[in-house]
């Protein structure tokens, strides 16, 4: 009796387990395809990293570099960091190409263009040193002091504040420039560096800044602490500055007897503080007619450098030693050292003074002709009257001989 109501209730629930899969199946389909096609949308939209060309990211990272450059203010405190790293490494390498190139004052511009204070402690540093080095360079020496006493004042141990120190000694050595508060941050900082070299380069700057104010035993003690040429330099200016000549001059020559002086850095003021402290200290024995003194040093400044203008003066000196003692042979020989040499400050005299001992060697025809040289080629010396007189006087000689 209930046969066919039972079948066709089976007959109902098969048709709608069919509809259920089929509409679960379209939607499944629909999902798929959506997820496709909106993924190439995206793609089309927002390329990936991977779709770009090496140009096209250059060129996208100077677009955002050039959008930060004109607006500040677009960075945020998340981004600000990780955005200035990336800005300000290009204009770093800008500067400092034209820091290399001689463009100083580009240089200057572009590394404060940097916001400076706002980089790590060493980027910090090396920004300030590259602006003072570029203020050296432009003769805005004070200037550049400034910037330096920062770097030393932010009292980090690292190679930028090392090559500040030594920017700034040299400046101070330029203008012989003390400065009592600076000496606190470097003895603060000579603490807090553990690097020996570092060290070694604030005990020199410290004892010229105490040889400035004339402290000369406390820039002893700071020299003899340090090993640097600097400190070996400076312990020679402490000895002039106390009359101590002879220790100062041995200092400069073993200086001078390195190999490849020429080339090393203080080459100039080495050769300049020889020759003018070894002149003084050798004229001040001739002063005192202590000859053997005066030879002594004279020498030394004709060894090492017999073509310069204090060169030329020690071997007329040499020659006078000799005139005055009256050996003449070796006098002439210094005089013809004087006149053979290339510089020409002392030869109008050198000339007379060679006739001269030609005359008391009674060598009276070579008298005659170095006295005529002497008129011949230095005429408007004041010993061309002088040398007229003597060829009168060797003339009237060589008459009265012969009777």
């Amino acid at each position: 009796m209930h046969t066919k109501p039972i079948l066709a209730m089976e007959n109902t629930m098969d048709s709608k387990v069919v509809t259920i899969f089929i509409l679960a199946f379209v939607i499944l389909l629909i999902a798929i395809f959506g997820i496709f096609f909106g993924q190439k949308i995206l793609d089309k939209s927002y390329p990936r990293v991977d779709d770009y060309t090496k140009q096209e990211l250059r060129y996208k990272n100077e677009k955002i570099s050039d959008t930060i450059s004109k607006n500040p203010r677009f960075w945020n405190k998340k981004h600000r960091s990780h955005m200035a790293k990336l800005y300000n490494r290009r204009i770093f390498r800008k500067a400092h190409l034209s820091y290399e190139a001689g463009e100083y004052k580009k240089a200057v511009d572009l590394f404060i263009e940097m916001e400076v204070d706002s980089l790590d402690p060493e980027s910090r540093s090396a920004a300030y040193y590259y602006i003072a080095s570029s203020l050296k360079k432009l003769n805005r020496e004070k200037n550049a002091l400034k910037i330096l006493n920062k770097i030393v004042k932010q009292l980090q141990p690292n190679p930028w504040t090392t090559k500040a120190i030594i920017l700034h000694g040299e400046i101070n050595r330029k203008f012989q420039l003390s400065n009592e508060p600076l000496e606190v941050y470097l003895q603060k900082l000579y603490i807090e560096t553990p690097h020996a070299n570092e060290q070694n380069q604030i005990l020199t700057q410290i004892g010229y800044l105490k040889l400035f104010r004339n402290d000369l035993q406390g820039a002893m003690a700071h020299f003899q602490r340090s090993n640097t040429p600097l400190s070996r330099l400076g312990k020679a200016r402490v000895f002039i500055r106390k009359n101590e000549y002879w220790k100062a001059i041995s200092i400069y020559e073993d200086f001078l007897k390195y190999k490849n002086l020429k080339t090393y850095p203080y080459f100039k003021d080495v050769k300049n503080a020889f020759l003018k402290q070894t002149y003084y200290y050798a004229k001040q024995w001739l002063n005192h007619k202590d000859y053997n003194h005066a030879y002594f040093y004279l020498r030394k400044i004709v060894n090492f450098f017999p073509n310069s203008f204090y060169g030329e003066a020690a071997l007329f000196w040499l020659g006078e030693i000799f005139y005055k003692r009256r050996i003449y042979n070796t006098a002439i020989k210094y005089y013809n050292m004087v006149l053979r040499n290339k510089i020409r400050s002392k030869n109008p005299v050198a000339q007379f003074k060679k006739a001269m001992s030609y005359f008391y060697l009674k060598r009276y025809s070579s008298a005659i002709r170095n006295f005529q040289h002497v008129i011949d080629y230095y005429r408007s010396s004041p010993y061309s009257s002088r040398a007229a007189q003597w060829i009168k006087m060797t003339e009237r000689e060589i008459l009265y001989r012969r009777r």
